[in-house]
């Protein structure tokens, strides 16, 4: 086979691989030939040295998807190492602006259904008060009627402050647990994605 029709059936065998890559393999190829006449050896013995030009196509072209592997490879863990990155800065933002913003809305609401449960029990704090005038309860009025009325108002205010906390509280509970399962998913994702 002559230098002519061996590179271009080296360049027909090449077709898939980019241009330039292509180019640089058939320069090379073409020095090997431009070599081999320059000491007497004629353009078919080149062609048999070099071998194939399929079987060198194979090669070169599982040659350049092993090199091409690599690359994806380190795109990969580079790709590893800033999801590792951005997992950290969450989890720092977790830790110093959401989690304690969540347990002092969390606090005051059960310090708001104490409270509700406080002043829905003033009933029985009034009659303990009048069953037994010595112990330390104390309405803080002296008149029967007026202690009547405050216990009937302490017990409307914590009936519809409960009403009000079962209503909204139950979505931002809600809420909540989602957002922590959520975190507590992409944490164990974050560290399935490393390995």
């Amino acid at each position: 086979m002559n230098k002519v029709s061996y590179l271009e059936q080296l360049e027909k065998s090449l077709g898939n691989l980019p241009k330039n890559y292509r180019n640089d393999i058939l320069k090379d190829y073409y020095n090997h030939f431009e070599e081999g006449i320059l000491i007497g050896k004629s353009e078919e013995e080149i062609s048999s040295n070099l071998g194939d030009v399929n079987v060198i196509a194979r090669n070169i072209i599982s040659e350049y998807h092993a090199e091409h592997s690599d690359q994806v490879k380190n795109t990969k863990n580079n790709s590893s190492k800033l999801f590792a990155i951005a997992n950290i800065i969450i989890g720092i933002f977790n830790m110093l602006a959401i989690v304690p913003l969540i347990l002092s809305i969390s606090l005051l609401i059960i310090t708001l259904y104490i409270l509700a449960y406080i002043l829905l029990t003033t009933p029985v704090f009034l009659i303990l008060h009048w069953i037994f005038p010595s112990l330390p309860i104390n309405i803080g009025f002296e008149n029967y009627l007026v202690q009547l009325v405050v216990t009937a108002l302490c017990t409307a205010l914590g009936y519809y402050l409960h009403k009000l906390l079962k209503t909204y509280t139950g979505n931002y509970f809600k809420w909540v647990s989602i957002y922590l399962n959520k975190s507590v998913k992409f944490q164990i994702l974050s560290n399935g994605y490393e390995s």
